[in-house]
């Protein structure tokens, strides 16, 4: 736009030109023509006087001398025009070159513009290219967006609904803590309860044990009865020192309730720690609750029986 309107001022510049050129010679033209006008009247002024030599010619003079006076004037205004033209045309031909200076660096600078343009024209279809992918990648993010904003206003409905299950929640807690109170009291009381109910377990269980401890005795005892047993009653195992005879007499009885067999005594007597009586008297099966008599002797010599002792033993 600039080079444009440098241009139209260069050409209108070049017609103001042209129009004080034509000015300066139409001047000159007329400054010529009023040169010869004036020649000619002097000449014509001249004739009359000569051609008419009875006349008084003074008032011919005066309007001539008026007359010059007058174009005089009109060309001290029209050399004065014609100097203001001369300056105003050198003023106007340094414009002129200056404008042509700034024309031709106009010039360079719209050939350099137009290849910027260019440039851009270029840069401006890539960019219109990677505007419509831009359009296309919007359309789809559009898309997107449009799908998000589904998703976050399902997720509000959610939210809402969650919202609604938070609050019933709360009520259930709160609910749940009431109960939990009385639950815990509840709880309280059994505790207490337990605690007695151990103290008297406690007493009851040291009760279960002692009548445990008489039961496995009594059933201990009901064991001893119910299997064959044999004790000694008033049997008694004497050495008579004058006859040198030991002496085994008395009763054996079965207090168990099942038959012993092969019940025997077994007769043991020693002098000085020195065994000199080891025998057996066979007593035979005895019956449950039955019982059978000893009475037997074992000789033995030289000095006193210093121990001695019987045993009886079944199977």
């Amino acid at each position: 736009m600039a080079s444009i309107l440098n241009g139209r001022n260069l050409n209108i510049l070049l017609v103001v030109f042209g129009v004080v050129i034509i000015a300066l010679a139409s001047a000159s033209g007329y400054l010529f023509m009023q040169n010869q006008s004036l020649s000619s009247g002097l000449e014509n002024a001249v004739g009359r006087v000569g051609l008419k030599k009875g006349v008084t010619v003074i008032g011919d003079v005066d309007a001539l001398v008026g007359e010059i006076n007058s174009t005089r004037s009109k060309v001290s205004a029209l050399q004065s025009q014609y100097d203001n033209l001369v300056n105003s045309t050198s003023t106007y031909r340094k414009q002129i070159r200056d404008l042509q200076f700034n024309n031709t660096s106009l010039k360079n600078t719209v050939s350099s513009l137009d290849s910027q343009i260019r440039s851009l024209e270029a840069n401006r279809t890539a960019l219109q290219g990677q505007l419509e992918s831009l359009k296309s990648d919007n359309a789809s993010m559009q898309a997107t967006i449009d799908s998000l904003n589904q998703q976050i206003f399902t997720l509000h409905i959610d939210m809402d609904s969650l919202k609604s299950a938070a609050d019933e929640f709360s009520k259930q807690v709160e609910t749940l803590k009431s109960n939990e109170v009385t639950m815990n009291s509840t709880i309280d009381s059994l505790n207490q309860q337990i605690f007695t109910d151990h103290i008297d377990m406690a007493a009851l269980n040291s009760q279960i044990n002692t009548l445990n401890q008489q039961i496995n005795s009594l059933q201990s005892q009901i064991d001893t009865l119910s299997t064959a047993k044999l004790i000694g009653v008033n049997l008694n195992t004497i050495p008579n020192a004058r006859t040198q005879y030991l002496e085994v007499t008395g009763e054996v009885c079965n207090v168990g309730t099942i038959t012993a067999t092969n019940c025997y005594l077994h007769v043991m007597g020693f002098q000085n720690n020195i065994l000199i009586i080891d025998s057996y008297i066979s007593l035979g099966d005895i019956a449950g609750e039955g019982w059978v008599s000893v009475n037997q002797q074992f000789s033995y010599s030289g000095f006193t029986l210093t121990a001695y002792n019987s045993f009886l033993s079944w199977s």
